[in-house]
């Protein structure tokens, strides 16, 4: 008896992120008052980003023409998506362009490492893919159709840049301090996991409140959210599969697969509607 609640006790334990997804997606769904609190996820992307920056050694950058490759065919998978998607409505366009063009997500290199992939190359496809994705965006979305017409370039521009680039630049000046600090600092990045399921649980609350009171949208809406997310994802990887062959197929895979979905997401209920929202979500 005592063996098996071992047994139970150490699945869930290993299983907690996971268990923790779906009870912030069930009280984002039960209490869709939490919307309330959708100020505070772009502070709390800021802080998530310092938290994954702190460790980026850039001495480490691996640069190559495939890398080149990689930034161009996520660009286009976004904007070949979302033109063929526009067919289907704006919102299924919507949804399929923001996971499509969503930059590497940084603890990217963490699976790359452990699959025996270079770190280094991955490091660079990360720095480029964030930031060409932060200049990219502000000019972008107002190009596309009526749900964003009335968004300009400037109104998202330095909003968008400035939560990227000051985690980053703040990251950079904690590195070049003594090493007590920065392990002092880093022994606190746990708290990303409570800040992360605390952004879904309020990305959840607006879709919730967005869907049953600002728009009514179906089940079948929903589902087909979630379908796109699904395909284009299967795309992400096989075309990152494809650019990088047999030198650098596991890297640019993982690059064009793994997303940074909370930066995405943040733009999406700020800049679109908590609807395409739903897609990065569920994209994880």
């Amino acid at each position: 008896m005592t063996n098996q609640f071992g047994s139970i006790t150490g699945f869930l334990k290993r299983q907690s992120r996971v268990i923790f997804i779906f009870v912030s997606i069930t009280l984002g769904l039960l209490f869709p008052q939490f919307k309330v609190f959708s100020p505070i996820i772009q502070p709390f992307l800021m802080i998530m980003l310092f938290y994954s920056f702190l460790n980026f050694d850039l001495k480490n950058l691996h640069f190559s023409t495939h890398i080149f490759w990689l930034v161009m065919a996520n660009n286009l998978v976004g904007i070949g998506a979302y033109f063929f998607f526009s067919l289907f409505g704006d919102n299924n366009a919507l949804s399929a362009f923001m996971v499509g063009i969503a930059p590497t997500a940084i603890s990217s290199t963490v699976v790359v490492g452990l699959i025996g992939g270079n770190v280094g190359y991955v490091s660079a496809a990360i720095v480029l893919t964030n930031f060409t994705f932060a200049l990219l965006i502000p000019f972008l979305l107002p190009l596309l159709r009526s749900t964003t017409s009335q968004i300009s370039t400037l109104s998202i521009l330095m909003p968008v840049f400035s939560t990227l680039f000051w985690p980053f630049l703040l990251s950079r000046v904690v590195y070049l301090m003594p090493g007590s600090i920065r392990r002092k600092l880093d022994s606190t990045s746990g708290l990303t996991y409570p800040l992360w399921y605390a952004t879904l649980i309020i990305v959840i609350a607006k879709a919730s409140d967005f869907i049953f009171h600002g728009q009514e949208a179906r089940l079948g809406e929903i589902l087909v959210i979630a379908g796109i997310s699904l395909l284009m994802c299967l795309i992400n990887f096989l075309v990152g599969a494809f650019i990088g062959g047999k030198n650098y197929g596991v890297e640019i895979r993982q690059a064009l697969g793994h997303k940074n979905t909370t930066f995405v997401i943040w733009i999406a209920l700020e800049y679109i509607n908590p609807l395409v929202a739903l897609s990065p979500t569920f994209y994880i």
